[in-house]
């Protein structure tokens, strides 16, 4: 493995492996120098993908669940609120992905 070694005076990280900054008593002054090793590899991270509600089809949003959600439905136990709740929560997520917009 090569090292190589680097004098700055701050460093900014985003998205890369640093090891735990350590002070080393290496020079004849109050001002210790600070030791880290920084991975230089790219940690590859998916993005985020976030529904754009400002260009959102709500009537489309509301039409469509409108359909797919069942009127009143028998809750005679948690169970069944709990089932409910479930379909409730399907029925969103699968209309959202039809009216709301990625990005």
């Amino acid at each position: 493995m090569h090292h190589v070694t680097i004098l700055l005076d701050i460093v900014l990280t985003k998205h890369c492996s640093v090891s735990k900054p350590m002070a080393t008593p290496s020079l004849s002054s109050d001002h210790n120098p600070i030791v880290f090793k920084i991975q230089l590899l790219p940690i590859l991270t998916t993005p985020r993908m976030v529904y754009d509600y400002k260009h959102a089809d709500w009537k489309l949003f509301k039409s469509t669940l409108d359909g797919t959600s069942p009127r009143n439905p028998t809750l005679l136990s948690t169970a069944d609120l709990e089932q409910a709740v479930i379909a409730f929560e399907t029925a969103i997520r699968h209309v959202a992905t039809t009216a709301i917009p990625l990005h």
